[in-house]
């Protein structure tokens, strides 16, 4: 089932986050990969014994100090604000968009996420054999996906809880969004049994 739905509906979307580490990770492999070649002598013996930092460079960086203190200082300023700026979206809560139903001239019809979450889960809440459900919405206004967690009652049946919602909530959320399609992960769990207070 899961397996049908948009990532986006599933989980919280990271691509920006494992872009941002693969690129760092390559920039690292890259240049560990080439003090290895270096080291081993590929590119020769009096190259592998010189000192890390080659002798023109540092001749160049004493006979240019100005010009290596801006470099140094822009590319530092330039890692910070990279670093607060991927610690921060990180931190940011997954979006909740609100869709849109008609546009009409000047004017548009938009229903809220949290109207929307809260009309599902009432939905699937007077189902029988469900005891609790939560909902949001996900992705993109333009591309909305659904998130619903349901808890069952030990006694249910799932297959009937199931074909309830399939049938009955999740077509009339799409009928009354008036879309043809709601991508939707279902994350379906058991209430834990009550224990029984011991005398």
């Amino acid at each position: 089932m899961t397996n049908t739905v948009p990532k986006r509906a599933q989980r919280r979307p990271y691509g920006v986050d494992r872009t941002l580490t693969f690129l760092v990770g390559l920039a690292v492999f890259a240049t560990a990969t080439a003090a290895l070649i270096v080291g081993f002598g590929l590119f020769g013996q009096v190259r592998s014994q010189r000192p890390l930092l080659d002798p023109i460079a540092i001749n160049w960086l004493t006979a240019e100090p100005t010009v290596a203190r801006i470099t140094a200082i822009t590319l530092g300023v330039l890692l910070t604000v990279l670093g607060l700026w991927w610690f921060l979206y990180a931190l940011l809560p997954e979006r909740k968009p609100d869709i849109d139903l008609h546009h009409h001239g000047n004017g548009r019809l938009t229903v809220a996420a949290t109207a929307i979450a809260v009309a599902v889960r009432a939905d699937a809440e007077q189902i029988d054999g469900v005891s609790k459900a939560t909902a949001r919405t996900v992705g993109k206004a333009d591309r909305p996906a659904l998130r619903l967690d349901i808890w069952l009652h030990e006694s249910a049946d799932l297959k009937d809880v199931w074909q309830q919602l399939n049938d009955h909530v999740l077509s009339r959320t799409r009928e009354s969004l008036g879309i043809d399609t709601l991508p939707t992960a279902v994350r379906i769990q058991l209430d834990a049994p009550r224990r029984e207070p011991v005398r």
